[in-house]
């Protein structure tokens, strides 16, 4: 059995391979589209070997016509039980449990994890839609980032109807006046904390500064992101993404030596230097009017700060989308307002986000 590292991508890519014929010949009929997608960091291509200890493994969604799902849906599923073979790529292609619930490849496991489902279901159990008709600024801001990133991000195999290829092309990525509505939210938390990295570090206290510029390194990679046409990820992957980008490579060193300085003014200097080249690709972007791109004095006190307050107004005053003029300013979309694993994996707290949103919409 194989046990040396495999992407799982290139994992799903052979399941889909052996599949594909065999549900042809037993459905010559039906519409499938075959796709690698859903949660995990395998589909987002962040997998090395240490992924493989649980839920990775070959597995696959199955897409079909909404309209045949709970018809052909068990009688696939049986299907597969059937024609699957013992192995894929080397590798179990049936899965056991953990304890914990979560699953790991095992020759004597009696589970596959072949999904079937369809394009609607995948849009009403992720956004709480029916259709992409549906996609109001209350349902794009009530969706975490991660959740869109797992339609979108992984790959498709096949796709019959091109159904499942135009749903991602719809969800890649924000509609602009969205996307400035949320880079308007985190901006603006920039602007309320980046002069604390100097005034905790006045009163000596240098882990408190510490802390205020780590968690503003956090929100300039996802401003990064927001501002390369890419969704941020969760905690575990957000540093992985931002370096991936053309921005990233740029600022990183200064966000580095921020995150290891050991004084604020080191500290400040080095979010300043990452952020400038930010407001810069910002200004590129030509989302709204340019704004200075250096570093200004705090007032009169003895700190140096981008300006960022100013950036949050100029995007918030670009919103041609008076929906969205209609909302709280600068408060952002779920995963900006709040960093909870719990509350962004819950259903009835996102819908209960979207109703609060709703309520500034009507």
């Amino acid at each position: 059995m194989r046990h040396e590292f495999v992407p799982g991508v290139d994992v799903a890519r052979s399941l889909a391979g052996v599949i594909e014929p065999r549900l042809r010949v037993m459905f010559p009929q039906l519409s499938l589209a075959l796709a690698f997608i859903g949660p995990g960091s395998d589909v987002a291509g962040y997998d090395t070997e240490r992924s493989m200890d649980h839920d990775w493994g070959p597995r696959l969604t199955i897409v079909v016509p909404e309209s045949a799902c709970n018809d052909v849906a068990a009688r696939i599923d049986a299907a597969i039980d059937d024609v699957l073979p013992a192995n894929i790529a080397g590798f179990p292609a049936r899965f056991s449990l953990h304890a914990d619930g979560t699953t790991f490849p095992d020759e004597s496991g009696t589970i596959h994890r072949l999904r079937v489902t369809s394009v609607q279901r995948i849009l009403r159990g992720t956004l709480g839609i029916d259709d992409q008709i549906d996609l109001t600024p209350a349902v794009w801001l009530s969706t975490p980032m991660q959740s869109l990133l797992e339609i979108t991000s992984g790959q498709v195999f096949v796709d019959d109807a091109g159904e499942l290829n135009a749903m991602r092309a719809i969800l890649g990525f924000y509609p602009m006046d969205i996307l400035r509505y949320q880079l308007a939210a985190l901006w603006m938390r920039v602007s309320q904390v980046q002069p604390f990295v100097g005034r905790a570090g006045e009163v000596g206290d240098e882990a408190g500064s510490a802390t205020i510029a780590a968690g503003l390194v956090r929100d300039l990679m996802r401003i990064g992101l927001l501002q390369s046409g890419q969704y941020a990820p969760y905690a575990k992957w957000l540093g992985t993404a931002f370096a991936n980008t053309k921005i990233g490579s740029v600022v990183l060193p200064d966000l580095t030596t921020s995150l290891h300085a050991t004084t604020w003014h080191d500290r400040e200097a080095g979010l300043n230097r990452a952020g400038s080249h930010l407001v810069r690709q910002l200004n590129g972007l030509a989302l709204a009017r340019p704004v200075p791109e250096a570093a200004v004095p705090f007032h009169t006190r003895p700190f140096q700060v981008l300006p960022a307050e100013e950036i949050a107004h100029a995007l918030q005053a670009s919103l041609a989308d008076t929906r969205l003029a209609r909302l709280p300013s600068f408060v952002g979309g779920i995963d900006i307002v709040t960093d909870s694993t719990d509350a962004l994996k819950s259903p009835p707290f996102r819908v209960a986000f979207q109703t609060m949103l709703q309520s500034f919409l009507r």
